[in-house]
C-alpha cells in the first residue's frame, strides 16, 4: 500500500513537480517531487498549487488576472509563488483515456526535447504538449521567477540600485 501524505507536510518545501497520480482505491492524486523526496497526496495538482498559494497568502485569481491585463498571457500563464517557486503547466498522460495538467518549477528544469521535460535531477518527465509550447512556457516561468529574485536583490539593505 502506498503511503498517502498530508498536504502540510510540503507547504514549505521546495518543490520540483507536481503531476498527477491515480491512487488505487482512493481515485485521482498528485505526486508531488521535492529536492530529497516524492510525496503522494490526495489532492489533483491544481489544487496542490492553490493550497501553496493560499499558505502564502497569494491568490492564484489576481496572478492569472495580473498576467492577462499587463502582459496578455490568458492561456496557462506561469504561476509564480516567489523567486524559488515559479510553475508552468502542461498535459500530462495518466491513462489511456485521461490526461490531466501537471506543473513544473522553472528552476529544476535542465532541458526540454523532444516533449520531454528533463530536470536537473534526472527525472523525465513525458508529456503531451508539443516541444514548441513547452519551451514558451518555460520561458515566460523563468522571465517572472527572475523577475520576482529581481525584487528580493532590490529589497536588500545593503545593496543600492
Amino acid at each position: 500500500m502506498i503511503k498517502i501524505d498530508d498536504i502540510s507536510e510540503i507547504l514549505n518545501k521546495k518543490i520540483i513537480a507536481i503531476l498527477p497520480y491515480t491512487i488505487e482505491k482512493v481515485g485521482l492524486g498528485s505526486s508531488v517531487f521535492l529536492e530529497k523526496d516524492i510525496k503522494i497526496i490526495k489532492k489533483i495538482p491544481t489544487n496542490i498549487i492553490k493550497n501553496i498559494a493560499d499558505s502564502r497568502n497569494i491568490s492564484i485569481k489576481q496572478i492569472k488576472k495580473m498576467m492577462k491585463n499587463t502582459y496578455k498571457l490568458s492561456r496557462n500563464p506561469p504561476i509564480v509563488l516567489g523567486h524559488e517557486m515559479c510553475f508552468f503547466g502542461f498535459k500530462y498522460r495518466i491513462s489511456d483515456i485521461d490526461d490531466q495538467r501537471g506543473f513544473v518549477n522553472s528552476k529544476y528544469v535542465k532541458k526540454i526535447e523532444n516533449q520531454k521535460i528533463i530536470l536537473f535531477t534526472d527525472e523525465v518527465i513525458e508529456t503531451f504538449t508539443s516541444d514548441k509550447t513547452l519551451i514558451k512556457q518555460y520561458l515566460n516561468a523563468e522571465f517572472f521567477r527572475l523577475k520576482e529574485f529581481e525584487k528580493v536583490i532590490k529589497s536588500l539593505p545593503f545593496l543600492n540600485f
